[in-house]
């Protein structure tokens, strides 16, 4: 895994990070899961990286309550 060649991966990891951490804090932003990575794994990870794997935590919380709506139409 030390190797660019996983990024799909990584996401996922980013995304698992996110969905523990977005069930007890809805407004977690990722600038403050960029400082969170920094100091409890040591490791930067660029704002992006961060930001989508939060577009996947929350798409996978999140999509049941989406489609709840859309059955009143």
């Amino acid at each position: 895994m030390g190797t660019d060649r996983h990024k799909r991966a990584f996401r996922k990891l980013v995304s698992a990070i996110f969905q523990s951490v977005l069930k007890h804090r809805p407004t977690y932003r990722p600038y403050d899961a960029k400082k969170d990575f920094k100091a409890q794994f040591r490791v930067t990870i660029k704002y992006n990286k961060i930001w989508y794997g939060k577009e996947l935590a929350q798409n996978d919380l999140y999509r049941l309550a989406r489609r709840s709506y859309d059955s009143l139409r």
